[in-house]
């Protein structure tokens, strides 16, 4: 994985401008720690992209909601920045009308 290489994308799968708030908590320690939070709108039939949004292994949290009250959570297991490979894929998020769908993504 390239430093420029998206590690999320949120897609808007809605016919409208949908505002997300996107959470990532490192669920590791103790006591979880939000290690990123940020806040977009995004067009229909767009994307945003985060590139940056973790930099180290282990278990992550990520966690989106929508202005409408639409919420989803998914945990991933991320290899340290050591052993990212080419190639390695990415977080998928759809945004829909009736929720919110993660899946991975082959890069």
């Amino acid at each position: 994985m390239k430093d420029d290489d998206p590690q999320v994308r949120v897609y808007n799968a809605r016919p409208n401008p949908v505002t997300v708030t996107i959470e990532l908590y490192n669920i590791e320690s103790e006591s979880e720690e939000r290690v990123f939070n940020d806040r977009q709108t995004i067009q229909p039939s767009e994307a945003h992209e985060y590139e940056q949004m973790y930099d180290e292994g282990g278990m992550k949290r990520l966690v989106v909601r929508t202005e409408d009250g639409n919420e989803g959570q998914h945990e991933m297991d991320i290899l340290p920045k050591s052993e990212w490979g080419d190639g390695s894929g990415y977080l998928s998020v759809q945004i829909k009308e009736d929720g919110i769908e993660f899946k991975q993504a082959l890069g």
